[in-house]
């Protein structure tokens, strides 16, 4: 009988080669390794001297041609009068004489920023199972979270004439925030509606399906600007003057409204619009620690979940705790019965010759916010539709055998399956409704391209200001499919 002697065999094995950067016995210039290093570098060498070589000969061709490249422009004065979002003509106190050492600036920011940090660190140490990625993950959070306000600091530091009243920079920042309005308002109602949409394309309903059909074949297949420009004049076509605005009725049955809920008109959309009183803080501070509460307990619900089988109630429990804390905050900041609360209410009021009061959402953000929506509700509806389609059908008879009804199958067998295959496309179309907000100037919306195009005409000085745009898109872009990836990463299948 052969025997396999382990102690004679591992003896005989060569011995273990020491590993090092470098493949022994093949010269550097010749490793693989060293070799995608140098070309790293040569490519990063060739991008450097070609973006150099790009604005050298700019600024040569501008100074031939008596033009003067100032990016100090950003700190001049803002002619024109932008009427949409925040006002850019009122100083902001913290930037005229910022001093980061300031008590009063210091103990509220350091507050809210220990906060968020500790909140972070505590749930990327517990959320890790591997005890040195955890300590990994707290180190990096910490070297992140001090540099990000020493960052912040040096940037208002550097940009404080910048960010005075009326000049060019706070107009741009006045534009991004339109921007940001219309984007993320947009997002949110073209996925609700796509998703209904895509359902609606499988039903077996001949009108539901038929007229979903017609409404994705229409919006995808006819261009943005153009369904920007029909539906902004549609609106001024039908809807009234201001005089004569479309109201909310005074009475419902036996109840009467004694305010106004909105008036809509050619004008915009009035509704009512929400103030900060000084005991704003102290509700916010209190919402935000039922938030963090919130987040333990639902993990804790989980594990209980996971190790006995019991229901976890996440939705419950998160619920009654967000009630909790809101009834705290709202009575800690002088709510009912105490007073007027944190908040203050103003409502729209019939005036001479226009609606005051209320919060006035204008026509132009209406025109664009529809566009966008319906366009890319289209675009979503097709991804969707293919995504439930590549869900064998196995699954839904199985579901069904189960006895849950059609809109269980849906919710809790098909579309958790499908997310694998509907997000990533759907970062695309989130990335095209940030680019194809630019169309706005089409409506006169001012955002961030309307305001670019004006300071442009003001100043003459279209490379700074060109560049900007660029940057501040391109960091729009990458922000929504950094969230995207985000929610790919929950969703795709984890293997070994």
């Amino acid at each position: 009988m052969t025997t396999f002697d382990g102690d004679l065999q591992e003896s005989r094995l060569p011995p273990r080669r020491k590993t090092t950067f470098l493949t022994p016995g093949i010269p550097w210039y010749r490793d693989l390794k060293v070799l995608q290093i140098i070309w790293q570098i040569v490519f990063v060498g060739i991008i450097i001297v070609g973006l150099f070589l790009l604005f050298y000969n700019l600024a040569q061709n501008l100074d031939e041609s008596d033009l003067s490249l100032d990016f100090g422009v950003y700190g001049r004065r803002f002619g024109a009068e932008v009427t949409e979002g925040l006002r850019f003509d009122n100083d902001w106190g913290w930037t005229s004489d910022f001093d980061p050492l300031e008590a009063g600036f210091l103990l509220p920011w350091t507050g809210i920023w220990v906060s968020l940090a500790t909140f972070w660190i505590v749930a990327g140490y517990t959320q890790t199972k591997d005890q040195k990625r955890a300590q990994r993950n707290v180190i990096f959070s910490i070297v992140v979270l001090i540099l990000v306000p020493l960052f912040i600091s040096f940037l208002v530091w550097l940009a404080g004439d910048w960010l005075r009243a009326s000049t060019m920079t706070r107009a741009l920042i006045q534009g991004f925030s339109n921007t940001l309005r219309v984007v993320i308002l947009s997002l949110v109602v073209s996925t609700l509606f796509g998703i209904f949409l895509g359902i609606g394309l499988l039903s077996s309903n001949f009108l539901v399906r038929n007229t979903a059909q017609g409404v994705v074949e229409i919006f995808r297949n006819t261009p943005l600007l153009v369904q920007l420009l029909l539906i902004n004049r549609a609106m001024q076509e039908i809807l009234p003057a201001p005089r004569e605005s479309i109201t909310s009725p005074s009475s419902i049955g036996p109840i009467d409204i004694s305010d106004t809920l909105y008036a809509l008109n050619v004008r915009g959309l009035s509704l009512p619009g929400i103030g900060s009183t000084g005991s704003t803080v102290i509700f916010v501070a209190i919402m935000y620690l039922g938030f963090v509460v919130t987040y333990f307990v639902r993990r804790w619900r989980t594990e209980v979940q996971d190790n006995t089988g019991q229901p976890a109630k996440k939705l419950t429990y998160s619920l009654g705790i967000l009630g909790v804390f809101f009834v705290i905050g709202w009575l800690a900041s002088g709510g009912w019965p105490l007073g007027g609360g944190a908040f203050t209410v103003t409502y729209p009021e019939a005036g001479r010759f226009n609606i005051q009061g209320g919060w006035l959402v204008s026509l132009p953000f209406l025109s664009l916010f529809l566009g966008l929506t319906l366009y890319t509700s289209a675009f979503i509806a097709d991804i969707v539709r293919a995504g439930i389609q590549s869900v064998p059908f196995g699954q839904i008879e199985a579901a069904r055998s189960q006895g849950l009804k059609n809109n269980q199958v849906m919710s809790l067998v098909v579309l958790p399956q499908a997310l694998r295959l509907i997000i990533p496309p759907l970062g695309n179309q989130y990335v095209n409704l940030g680019k194809n907000s630019s169309l706005g100037i089409a409506v006169f919306y001012f955002d961030t391209y309307f305001v670019v195009q004006l300071a442009n005409n003001e100043s003459g000085q279209a490379v700074p200001f060109f560049v900007a745009l660029m940057v501040i898109y391109l960091s729009l872009s990458l922000s929504l499919s950094f969230f995207t990836n985000i929610g790919n990463k929950f969703t795709q299948i984890r293997t070994r």
